[in-house]
């Protein structure tokens, strides 16, 4: 036995150094304790020595390689038991021992090829190290460590392989895991995950693989994947895939088995899936098996695709080369792909089936429109989403009104399921209801099936654009209203696309808030486009990207036929596929004759579009208040012809009543109920007899005397109209004349404010000097002092309102309220005069005198003379300044100071002999609320 090192000298030991004779040093067994790492390796022999060789402990492994357990070997020297021959057989004495002469040089040592002697006498073969221990510069003892140079060797050789075999399970758990996604993550159809799988498992499981399927409808097989190893095999070859030859019954190669229910085939002599079937159904199946020549085959592994019970197919895989055999573990692991696999499949058709019902409910639920409503041609598109879940509740609709118009509806209800779908229906045929119910405007038929929404289906939150489209005299006019919902496109031959303009309101089923509703005339041959959200938006942009490029499409399609225009819109928008897609294209014909409604007899159909709510409300205001006041005014002897106003009044109160009432009902009703819902307009249509023109005039006519009837008595309150009435009386009128003759509707649209002078209307200063920019002046020479301060006014109708409050409030401060009621009167009448005729900012200022003369002035910024008109006895005007002039001691027109600009001041002083005037007659008799109800 050969060794390598060389000795460390040490200091003699003491004298009183442990004494060991045959005796365990227990001092060294207690150093020997401080290793534990290596005496608890699982892989290594050691023994531990006293400074004398004596054997001190021993490891497990070491007991397994020699024989013995520790406590025959303790105490006993190592070299006598254990190391007392050679590799060859020949006695090994102590001085040639390497181990022993190891521990007495203090030194370490080692060699490999050596033997030790088993405790039943057979030699064992060993590489082997020797480290002493030195403590504190004593030699303690030492360690041997040995192991079998054949363990070594095996246990590599058991590690390549379990390596090899954890390569092995790693790859099938990744082919798994690649297998299941992509099944998972397919967007192309079934056939393109099966091939996925196929593509992946081949070369590294397989050689080719081919994936078939049977048919749910009628159990032909077909194959769907066909993949070989080598990327230049004949494509000829490799592309058999599709309709697979019927499978006879006598058939009995593995496919059949499989197809027919039987479980995997592992065939290790591949000739069977071709000898087997040869001649069983003559050429087609000869056909159908001469892949396996084609392609080569030595081994195969057929795995049935099935899941709840059901084959849905099968897995080939076949490998080409003998070398390779297929695994015991391969086999499980193609029973397992194939099982993954039927899941998928399984899935998948589950959800196509879903999906074509609820395709096919939601194409049930959608109305068959005609190709054509009367004058209007139309066409309905419906695309479901690509992606199978996204089936939702998109509609369209089409039908007619109660008059000569059509009504369009394109809807979405939120939710991608089969209840949006059920919910879709529920919904459209709630809003037929509401339509047929009564013609109504197209918010007014929203706003109910909102509160219905609300009411019945809480849940429910759909956009709709409702629009009613209706022949004029020369051409078609549209109005729409729109619930959160995308705006139609107008394609217009000879012009560019565009949007129709809508004013949206929020969704049906979120909150009862007013709605809107939008009118537009359509050119000649124009046609209307509505459609859904899933046309334009696309995931990353905004809706406004989708509704330009919608725009953008439109261009060139305006001459298109309905269906072909559809067609042509889905194909350049490309919508992203995760929606359903509803389109609804309109395009009118020639139009009707005029505004005569069809089957209505000697009645004009009357359209007023767009009815100012707030000004109808104001026009009836001031219409009672006239009656009242016409009632209430003195008549006298010097006005002995003015009962002919009040009468012809009658007169026009006994016609409507006899004559329009009936016709009225509806309408008036309407715009009530939009005045209560919080409308600020809205829409209506009358029935009117032909006549209704000249009775319209009349009305206008008689309205606009009585106003100025009022305004030049003397009378208790003055109520001239405000501008903005008198604009709306006289649009109403002219509706009436254009539409009765023939004209289209023309909407409301409210006249042009009128732009105030330069000059502006200020405060007098304390000396009584009009500041710059101008305004009253103090007369001279009466020690006239101002009450307050002066009053500013706009030009508007509530001007001489504000000025009666200001006048009274500062007389009665002043204690000067016996020319009240004068005062009140006067001003009103001047201011009145201001606003009407001045048009400009004007003042009022209250002076008194030490006397107790009150002085009230209304200043303006006009330089319009003022001056007592004539009159003759029919004339209903121009008595205000006689009504002034008869309540006050005295009165005046004064220019304002040059440097104030033009402008005037009309000053009076009221009277303290003032009377009201008696009633005439009870208020009514003039029929008050039946004329306001019937003045629209």
């Amino acid at each position: 036995m050969t060794g390598e090192g060389s000795p460390s000298p040490l200091p003699d030991p003491d004298g009183d150094a442990a004494t060991h004779g045959g005796k365990r040093d227990t001092r060294v067994a207690i150093e020997a304790a401080l290793l534990p790492a290596v005496f608890e390796s699982p892989a290594l022999a050691v023994i531990a020595l006293d400074r004398q060789g004596l054997v001190t402990a021993l490891t497990p492994p070491a007991e397994r390689l020699l024989g013995y357990v520790e406590s025959e070997l303790v105490g006993e020297p190592l070299h006598e038991r254990l190391h007392h021959h050679r590799a060859d057989g020949s006695p090994l004495t102590r001085r040639d021992c390497p181990v022993v002469a190891a521990l007495e040089g203090a030194r370490p040592a080692w060699g490999d090829g050596d033997v030790l002697v088993r405790k039943d006498g057979s030699l064992l073969v060993v590489d082997w190290a020797f480290a002493p221990v030195v403590l504190a510069r004593t030699l303690t003892g030492g360690v041997l460590t040995f192991h079998d140079p054949r363990d070594r060797t095996d246990r590599a050789s058991r590690e390549g392989g379990r390596l090899a075999a954890a390569e092995a399970a790693n790859l099938r758990l990744t082919l798994l895991a690649d297998v299941s996604r992509s099944l998972a993550s397919a967007t192309t159809g079934l056939s393109e995950a099966l091939g996925a799988i196929a593509r992946r498992v081949v070369p590294a499981l397989a050689d080719w693989a081919a994936v078939d399927l049977l048919d749910e409808r009628d159990g032909h097989a077909r194959r769907v994947a066909l993949v070989h190893r080598d990327p230049d095999a004949d494509p000829e070859r490799l592309a058999r895939l599709g309709q697979l030859p019927p499978l006879a019954p006598e058939a009995r190669d593995p496919l059949a088995q499989v197809l027919r229910g039987a479980p995997l085939q592992h065939v290790q002599d591949a000739a069977v899936l071709d000898e087997e079937g040869a001649g069983v159904a003559g050429a087609a199946w000869s056909q159908r098996t001469a892949l396996v020549r084609a392609l080569g085959a030595v081994e195969a592994i057929v795995a049935p695709l099935r899941a709840r019970g059901r084959v849905l197919g099968a897995l080939t895989l076949v490998r080409t080369d003998p070398a390779r055999p297929f695994q015991p573990e391969d086999v499980a692991f193609a029973a397992d792909l194939g099982e993954r696999a039927a899941t998928a499949v399984d899935t998948t058709r589950l959800l196509e089936g879903e999906q074509r019902r609820a395709e096919q409910m939601q194409r049930a639920l959608l109305p068959e429109l005609p190709g054509r409503i009367g004058e209007l041609e139309l066409h309905g598109l419906y695309q479901p989403a690509g992606d199978r879940a996204q089936v939702g509740g998109d509609w369209y609709d089409a039908f007619p009104l109660p008059d000569d118009g059509v009504a369009l509806v394109l809807g979405d209800v939120a939710g991608h399921d089969l209840h949006a779908a059920t919910r879709m229906g529920a919904i459209r045929h709630k809003l037929r209801a509401l339509a047929a119910d009564r013609l109504d405007r197209p918010s007014a038929v929203l706003a109910r099936l909102d509160r219905v929404l609300q009411r019945f289906a809480p849940s429910d939150v759909a956009t709709l654009v409702l629009a009613h489209l209706r022949p004029g005299g020369d051409g078609w006019g549209v109005e729409w209203s729109c619930a959160g919902h995308p705006p139609p496109l107008l394609l217009v031959p000879g012009a560019a696309p565009r949007l129709l303009d809508v004013e949206a309101d929020l969704p049906l089923g979120v909150a009862d808030l007013p709605r809107h509703d939008v009118h537009d005339a359509l050119p000649a041959g124009a046609t209307v486009v509505f459609y859904s959200d899933g046309l334009v938006e696309h995931p990353g942009e905004s809706l406004a990207d989708g509704l330009q490029r919608l725009v953008a499409a439109g261009a060139g399609l305006e001459d298109a036929s309905l269906p072909q225009l559809c067609r042509d819109l889905l194909e350049r928008v490309r919508p992203a596929g995760n929606d359903d897609v509803a389109v609804l294209a309109v395009r009118p014909g020639a139009a009707g004759t005029g505004a005569r409604a069809a089957g209505g007899g000697d009645l004009v159909r009357v359209r007023l579009l767009g009815v100012p709510l707030r000004l109808r409300a104001e026009h009836l205001r001031c219409t009672e208040a006239l009656l009242r006041e016409l009632a209430l005014v003195r008549i006298g002897a010097r006005h002995e012809t003015s009962a002919t106003l009040p009468q012809r009044l009658l007169g026009l109160a006994a016609e409507l009543q006899s004559t329009y009432a009936p016709l009225l009902t509806q309408p008036v009703a309407d715009l009530d109920a939009a005045t209560a819902a919080g409308c600020e307009h809205c829409d209506v249509t009358y029935r009117v007899p032909a006549g209704a023109a000249d009775f319209a005039r009349r009305a206008l006519g008689a309205l606009e005397e009585a106003d100025e009837f009022c305004r030049a008595e003397r009378h208790l309150l003055t109520l001239p109209a405000p501008p903005g009435v008198v604009a709306y009386r006289r649009w109403l009128v002219g509706e009436f004349v254009h539409q009765v003759s023939g004209g289209e509707p023309r909407p409301w649209r409210p006249p042009e404010p009128q732009q105030p002078a330069a000059a502006t209307v200020g405060r007098a200063g304390a000396d009584g000097r009009a500041p710059a920019g101008g305004g009253p002046v103090a007369p001279e020479g009466a020690g006239w002092s101002a009450v307050g301060e002066p009053l500013r006014l706009d030009p508007e109708p509530g001007a001489a309102a504000a000025a009666r409050r200001h006048v009274r409030r500062l007389l009665r401060d002043a204690g000067a309220g016996e020319v009240e009621e004068a005062a009140e009167l006067g001003v009103s009448e001047l201011v009145t005069n201001a606003v009407l005729h001045a048009r400009t900012p004007a003042s009022v200022t209250v002076r008194t005198a030490p006397s107790g003369a009150v002085r009230v002035e209304v200043a303006d910024a006009s330089a319009a003379a003022v001056q007592e008109r004539r009159f003759g006895p029919e004339a209903a005007t121009g008595r205000g300044l006689r009504l002034v002039a008869s309540i006050s001691t005295a009165w005046g027109v004064d220019p304002l100071p040059a440097a104030a600009g033009p402008g005037k001041v009309v000053w009076f002083e009221p009277s303290a002999d003032t009377t009201a005037a008696a009633a005439a007659g009870d208020a009514g008799q003039w029929g008050a609320q039946d004329w306001a109800a019937g003045l629209l």
